[in-house]
């Protein structure tokens, strides 16, 4: 007999994944993922005299770029007795497992590609690892050495990133990758009174949030990513703020995700879901970041 327990089970556990569900997707087919990029010269003074021969210069090829594809996978053992017993909220075990572990594996995967610092190429006994969003922005690296106050996130230091991406790209739509904590300090910027304030007397309804800026260099959405890593210095956590273009990025499917149950060897079923994908970034003049802006 059970006792009064509510016959469903609630997911207390945020899943979403603001950065990889912001950006493309596509097809890979190796796992070294490589890509070209190319660049304009640099505008100049350009007159040419009436009838004179023409000149000519050597033309910069175009650049190759790689990242490498990352495996992510779970694993669970489902015993035959627990596959037979009539449990509390769930008529199948296995389904309810798959699906837990396929949220949980993106929000690894959405953790990777934001933080992943460099790719690894990886051997028998070491993983590879793809690049992420932190690994591939360096032309716009408006990061500080060490933390000080006058460090702490505002409006000039999004300009000051707005206005490195513009120099450097052709993109005019980014977004603001930001933590929670630095969304609720934008949410009270409001220098000479520049916040338009909605407010709706009869519903009673005050928003609280500032979900786009608008700059001399385009538009920004905000959004809020549980998942960005901290930067440790002198024992304290200072956080990191990032500012991309989402059509110049792209996650590289090399197999998505999928459950498979395995071999069968005693008294339990066992699944393994295992996908692999990397972060194709066409443009790391299209991003920006900073880092240690303020305490976490």
């Amino acid at each position: 007999i059970w006792d009064d327990v509510d016959n469903a089970i609630q997911m207390i556990t945020p899943h979403n994944t603001p950065f990889m569900s912001s950006i493309g997707k596509r097809k890979v087919s190796n796992t070294l993922v490589e890509w070209l990029e190319d660049d304009l010269t640099t505008a100049q003074a350009n007159a040419a005299v009436e009838g004179a021969d023409a000149s000519f210069s050597e033309i910069a090829q175009p650049v190759r770029k790689t990242n490498y594809t990352q495996i992510f996978q779970k694993t669970f053992q489902l015993s035959g007795t627990m596959d037979a017993v009539d449990l509390i909220g769930r008529k199948d075990e296995a389904s309810r497992l798959m699906t837990k572990h396929v949220k949980e594996i993106a929000t690894d995967m959405e953790k990777a590609l934001i933080n992943n610092a460099s790719a690894v190429a990886g051997n028998a006994a070491t993983p590879r690892e793809l690049k992420g969003l932190e690994g591939f922005v360096t032309t716009n690296d408006l990061s500080y050495a060490s933390y000080a106050a006058t460090n702490d996130f505002n409006e000039d230091k999004v300009m000051a990133m707005s206005l490195a991406v513009y120099n450097n790209s052709d993109a005019d739509k980014h977004n603001l990758l930001v933590t929670p904590i630095q969304a609720n300090v934008i949410a009270k910027w409001d220098q000479n009174n520049r916040i338009t304030v909605n407010q709706n007397a009869d519903a009673q309804k005050l928003t609280m949030a500032v979900m786009e800026l608008i700059t001399p260099f385009g538009a920004i959405k905000v959004v809020i990513s549980r998942y960005i890593t901290t930067d440790l210095d002198s024992l304290v956590n200072y956080e990191r703020c990032y500012l991309y273009a989402p059509e110049k990025f792209q996650v590289g499917w090399l197999r998505n995700l999928k459950t498979t149950e395995l071999a069968k060897t005693g008294d339990s079923k066992k699944y393994q879901t295992i996908g692999e994908c990397t972060l194709v970034c066409h443009s790391e003049k299209a991003a920006a970041k900073v880092k240690k802006v303020s305490p976490s």
